[in-house]
């Protein structure tokens, strides 16, 4: 899948005066460039980095997009998420579920029961599990920053697998 956007379309949206020098810079400026030609995301990732990318994503892709994405990244994780909840299959059924969604298999209700789940048994901890959109998908269940490294690493390879 190509995802792409364009500096007209960041500026609309906001995009924070920093990130847009760095990507005009990035692509030889924005009138060599071209306000309305497309901008693949994995350039905005090579260029500014995943915050921006996921940014990027967020105000770009559609709905569907957006939480399969998550549901990746959470995937990634997955592992950890059932160190910190053995006795729990809440997180990979939230996971599923998104998937299912995605793929047109259950509906929104069955979606929002899976989150709900998952909300119940992280509600006591750091973790959050809302699988809605990109930037709060990737559940913040790791704590070092070791881990949070790591975490970051599979989030971009998944970015430049799936847009690539």
């Amino acid at each position: 899948m190509k995802l792409t956007t364009t500096f007209e379309q960041l500026h609309k949206a906001g995009a924070c005066d920093d990130g847009h020098r760095k990507l005009a810079k990035y692509l030889g400026g924005v009138t060599k460039y071209g306000k309305t030609k497309p901008i693949n995301i994995i350039t905005i990732l090579d260029s500014n980095g995943l915050d921006d990318c996921l940014w990027v994503i967020d105000i770009t892709a559609n709905r569907k997009t957006r939480i399969y994405i998550g549901a990746k990244f959470a995937e990634s994780i997955l592992p950890i998420l059932e160190e910190k909840y053995p006795n729990s299959r809440g997180p990979r059924d939230c996971i599923n579920a998104c998937f299912d969604f995605c793929n047109g298999k259950i509906g929104q209700r069955e979606l929002d029961a899976a989150r709900s789940a998952v909300k119940r048994i992280t509600a006591k901890s750091a973790a959050t599990a809302a699988a809605g959109s990109v930037g709060c998908a990737a559940w913040s269940a790791v704590d070092s920053a070791a881990a949070k490294a790591a975490e970051l690493r599979k989030q971009e390879k998944i970015i430049r697998e799936f847009f690539n």
